[in-house]
């Protein structure tokens, strides 16, 4: 009896050091899952931030002189650089410009596009609004690089002072609104336009 009284004393302690081992490491394992799991977690919601959506078109004004003098004719573009290969099946074009003291003629269209069924100044709202519609079942395509005359057109400036050129995106006003109209999916591209702002002298 004495001899297993003494084996029990000794074994009680190694067990119970043994059982206080393993809950400890059983502890510290599932802290690190935890952390593995938080940190995988926090990498796939950087991921799902990073996703950004780039413009399929860059639209851009140029002229030959941004100072221009009263009662003479100046000649104005606005071209679409393709930054992604799309199809398209149609094309909308809104220009907000000063009707008040600009007159707007002669708008010019690149023969690369179908021809448009609406091109014209509506001064009453101060647009310029060009409508492309294509016609094939396939629609057009546009190859990255591209650079496309979406309008030209002359202005006459009456008096001086600071004017803009505007693509209007139709944000503030439904009714006149840029768009790219993608084939196969009916939905607008995105694209990024600027102004174009003009000196007039006398």
């Amino acid at each position: 009896m004495e001899n297993n009284n003494k084996i029990l004393k000794i074994l009680i302690p190694i067990i119970a050091v043994v059982i206080i081992f393993e809950s400890v490491m059983l502890v510290s394992g599932l802290e690190k899952s935890n952390i593995v799991t938080k940190e995988s977690t926090g990498s796939a919601e950087t991921k799902k931030e990073e996703v950004v959506v780039g413009n399929a078109f860059d639209l851009v004004f140029s002229t030959d002189s941004k100072e221009m003098k009263v009662d003479k004719n100046y000649q104005i573009k606005l071209q679409g650089l393709v930054k992604e290969k799309n199809t398209l099946d149609a094309i909308d074009i809104s220009i907000k410009y000063d009707a008040k003291n600009l007159d707007i003629t002669n708008l010019v269209f690149d023969e690369k596009l179908p021809k448009p069924f609406i091109g014209q100044i509506i001064k009453e709202d101060g647009m310029i609004v060009v409508k492309y519609l294509i016609e094939t079942k396939q629609g057009m395509t546009f190859n990255v690089n591209d650079v496309v005359s979406l309008v030209s057109f002359n202005v006459k400036t009456r008096v001086a002072g600071n004017y803009e050129f505007e693509v209007a995106t139709g944000n503030e006003d439904k009714k006149f609104a840029t768009m790219f109209i993608e084939n196969t999916s009916a939905k607008a591209l995105p694209f990024s336009g600027n102004k174009l702002e003009i000196n007039v002298i006398k």
